[in-house]
């Protein structure tokens, strides 16, 4: 189930003080064409598989926000996901996974970007992470800051970066440098 799902061409659409347990997603936009601005901020998500999956949804907000990794599941779970949201950012996080063992549970993503330009991702805490930021596809100037993995994650294959294609354009931020 997906307590919220946007799709076809919808723009500004704003999600203020979620609160969503034991679903599969969260909150799900995904248009056909750009679209800008989703919100999604404050409350909390406890998912299966994704907190918030957008799809060409340039300009998207998702702050303040609480994401669960339910602990019943066998999927791998990503809080955020960005694909094709130009200008996008994800500020201010807590990603908390209840599950125990990644080979019986699933892994434990925080951040996907794809496709995306310009992105930010900020102030994140992320606990028993397997991956933290994903920046894949023509992925390019995304600046992270203020990354915090905590915890481990029995049988994770824990990464605080995954940059599947690399562009000299990066800025990474990481918080013991604070700003490089």
């Amino acid at each position: 189930m997906t307590a919220i799902k946007s799709i076809g061409e919808v723009e500004d659409l704003m999600i203020n003080t979620p609160n969503f347990v034991a679903v599969d997603t969260g909150v799900s936009a995904d248009y056909s064409t750009t679209r800008p601005y989703v919100k999604v901020a404050g409350g909390h998500i406890n998912c299966f598989t994704y907190g918030v999956h957008l799809q060409n949804a340039p300009q998207s907000s998702i702050s303040d926000l609480l994401i669960y990794k339910f602990q019943d599941t066998v999927n791998d779970t990503v809080a955020v996901v960005f694909d094709s949201c130009d200008d996008s950012s994800v500020k201010n996080m807590a990603l908390i996974n209840q599950a125990s063992d990644a080979t019986t549970d699933g892994q434990w993503n925080g951040i996907i970007v794809t496709n995306s330009v310009r992105c930010t991702i900020d102030d994140i805490r992320h606990t028993a992470p397997s991956k933290t930021d994903i920046l894949s596809g023509t992925t390019t100037l995304t600046r992270t800051s203020r990354i915090k993995p905590e915890g481990s994650y029995l049988n994770a294959t824990v990464q605080t970066y995954d940059d599947a294609f690399f562009r000299y354009q990066r800025v990474f931020w990481r918080q013991q440098d604070d700003h490089q």
